[in-house]
């Protein structure tokens, strides 16, 4: 099974078409039956959406992704996020570590 890694440093996250989180440095392992894991780090807008972030952490929430590769390459794909580990507050601001899990293709935008 042949698996491409996709690393970037940067991206965003969104909710109903609104910008919920700023992305870091993030991974992703597409596979081809079109499935896809991966992780990032984050910057999530808690007082943006309280009703999406609630859900983040509860069992998870669809999210869409916009991330840019170290080539400057912009990728789309949508996927369950939850927390991997701690969720660190400052103000209204979560940083954490996302895990992902893609319920399509991660495509070239």
């Amino acid at each position: 099974m042949d698996v491409v890694i996709i690393t970037g440093r940067r991206g965003e996250a969104f909710v109903s078409g609104r910008v919920v989180a700023r992305i870091g440095q993030w991974d992703v392992r597409s596979f081809p039956d079109g499935g896809w894991d991966g992780s990032c780090e984050c910057e999530w807008y808690a007082g943006s959406d309280p009703g999406a972030f609630g859900l983040l952490k509860g069992p998870g929430i669809e999210v869409s992704l916009r991330l840019i590769d170290h080539n400057e390459t912009a990728h789309e794909g949508v996927a369950m996020a939850a927390p991997d580990g701690d969720v660190k507050m400052l103000g209204d601001v979560a940083l954490l570590d996302l895990i992902l899990k893609g319920s399509g293709p991660v495509r070239h935008a």
